[in-house]
């Protein structure tokens, strides 16, 4: 495993754990946005080409399944580089 940021495990100086946390909550928080734009945006162009509404719904729970899988593996893969 490659690391690149000295981070200590006995909490005796802070390091770079708290803006590498900052980041990845900036990061999540910015693709939780995009998302849900993906999702409610591809849903209405589907309503406004004339598709089913259960379609674009459909569309939209699509996308936040996806963002949710997203999201685990991003968390899982971060937490184990601060390891």
């Amino acid at each position: 495993m490659i690391q690149s940021f000295p981070i200590s495990r006995t909490g005796s100086s802070p390091c770079l754990a708290a803006p590498v946390l900052l980041f990845f909550a900036v990061v999540l928080g910015a693709l939780f946005v995009a998302f849900l734009a993906a999702g409610f945006g591809g849903a209405l162009f589907f309503l406004a080409a004339g598709a089913d509404f259960f379609l674009a719904a459909g569309l939209a729970v699509f996308f936040a399944v996806f963002f949710a899988a997203f999201l685990l593996v991003f968390l899982l893969v971060a937490m184990d580089s601060l390891d």
